[in-house]
Formats: structure tokens, C-alpha cells, sequence
């Protein structure tokens, strides 16, 4: 019978499995590095089996990665978060930092950077000028999207920023120089019919 896990579930685990999913649906992930969801995290995981069988139930695929401490849902395309060219830039910069610092030996657990290297950083692999105000923008809907979070505040500089491990889902394995060439080279064309 279809959601057996579900119904083994006492009363209480049941509220607590209501809100895993809940949390999943609306924010995409489920992060051991956020503080709040810690909890809710281990009880995602003691009971995947569960939730992964609900998510099947709707043409769900549940993810988990304990390693990197993200459960995650992979679906149909039409739920997907649009995002900006420069949201979209932004998170590839975050990719390609997040993939560097997680090789380098270090006694934080948590993959950081400041601010301002992160300004450099998108410079250089973008070639694109992006003002203040829209850089802050950017940083804080990568925050409300999980893929970061801003310690201090978003116009500081000297902000540091906590890369969470859901950067490396985005792509779902595709090449990121091809991400980048396409989408500069599908903003450079945008550029050219405006003028």
C-alpha cells in the first residue's frame, strides 16, 4: 500500500513530517547549516524512507546528501525559480567559489568568503560592472533562496557570507563554462538590441 511509512508515523512524528514537507515544497531545501532546521533535518533523515515515499507518491525524486547535509526534491522543470541575469551570474560565481574552498583544508566546516572577494570574484568571471544597489539585491535573494547567508549586513563590504551546500544542485551536473558563454553571450546580444 502506497504511503505505509506515512501511516507508521505516530501522531506527533506526523506534525513534524507535515512540516519537513511543507519547508521542502516551499523553499526547496532542507539544509543541516541553517540553525533553525537542524532539528528538522535529523528527522528528515531517520525518516527518508517516509518522505521519500510521499515525494513519490506526488512524481517527486527526494535527494539527500549527509555528507553535505542537504535533502533536496527534483521535479517537473515548471517549478523552478526564476532568476535575473545577474541572480543567475551570481549563483554560477558562488558554484565556481564554493567548489574551490570545499578542496581547500580548513578548520571552519562552513565554506566562507567575504563580501568584497565575492564582488572581485564576479568581476573578473563576468566581465560584467553590476551597481551597489543591485549587488545588494542580488545577495539578499540568494539569501531567501538558501544558497547563502550574510553575516552583517548586505551593503557591508567586510560582510562575510556562508556558502550552504545547496549551491552545487543548481546546475545538476551541467559544465558551468558553457553556463557562462551562453548567458553572456545571450546578454551581450540583449545589450546590443537595446542600444
Amino acid at each position: 500500500m502506497a504511503l505505509d511509512g506515512v501511516l507508521r508515523l505516530n501522531a506527533g512524528d506526523r506534525e513534524t513530517f507535515a512540516k519537513a514537507v511543507r519547508v521542502l515544497l516551499s523553499e526547496v531545501f532542507l539544509l543541516r547549516a541553517v540553525d533553525a532546521e537542524e532539528q528538522l533535518y535529523s528527522f528528515a533523515l531517520r525518516n527518508f524512507a517516509a518522505l521519500e515515499e510521499w515525494f513519490s507518491f506526488v512524481g517527486l525524486t527526494l535527494l539527500k546528501d549527509e555528507g553535505l547535509g542537504v535533502i533536496t526534491y527534483r521535479g517537473e522543470a515548471g517549478r523552478r525559480t526564476n532568476l535575473n541575469l545577474e541572480e543567475t551570474l551570481g549563483l554560477l560565481v558562488l558554484l565556481v567559489v564554493y567548489n574551490e574552498k570545499r578542496n581547500e583544508l580548513s578548520l571552519r566546516s562552513e565554506v566562507t568568503l567575504q563580501q568584497v572577494e565575492f564582488q572581485d570574484r564576479f568581476r573578473v568571471l563576468t566581465e560584467r560592472p553590476v551597481s551597489k544597489t543591485r549587488f545588494v539585491n542580488m545577495l539578499r535573494r540568494l539569501q531567501s533562496l538558501k544558497f547563502i547567508r550574510i553575516l552583517g549586513e548586505a551593503e557591508d563590504p567586510g560582510s562575510l557570507l556562508v556558502l550552504y551546500p545547496s549551491i552545487p544542485y543548481v546546475l545538476e551536473g551541467r559544465d558551468i563554462e558553457e553556463l557562462f558563454a551562453v548567458i553572456t553571450a545571450g546578454s551581450d546580444e540583449a545589450e546590443g538590441e537595446e542600444e
